[in-house]
């Protein structure tokens, strides 16, 4: 019967291909992070900008009650 094992230096092999491996996985993952939390802080002043902009068409009776209302279903902000 033959026994498998295997030489330190494929053992070294894997372990780097393993360590590559999580280690892209990693910057990729914090990459996707960096990426949400930027998104996350636009939509944040989109929203403000939006709410400023509805409450000056409002107060300046540009849009209509209608209009309002169909703006305040959207939940844009």
């Amino acid at each position: 019967m033959k026994e498998n094992f295997i030489t330190k230096t494929e053992f070294e092999d894997f372990k780097n291909k393993n360590t590559t491996s999580q280690d892209g996985m990693l910057k990729k993952l914090d990459i996707l992070l960096t990426e949400k939390n930027v998104r996350e802080h636009q939509e944040k002043r989109e929203k403000k900008m939006w709410a400023i902009i509805i409450k000056a068409l409002q107060e300046h009776q540009i849009l209509t009650s209608r209009q309002l209302e169909e703006i305040s279903q959207l939940e844009i902000f």
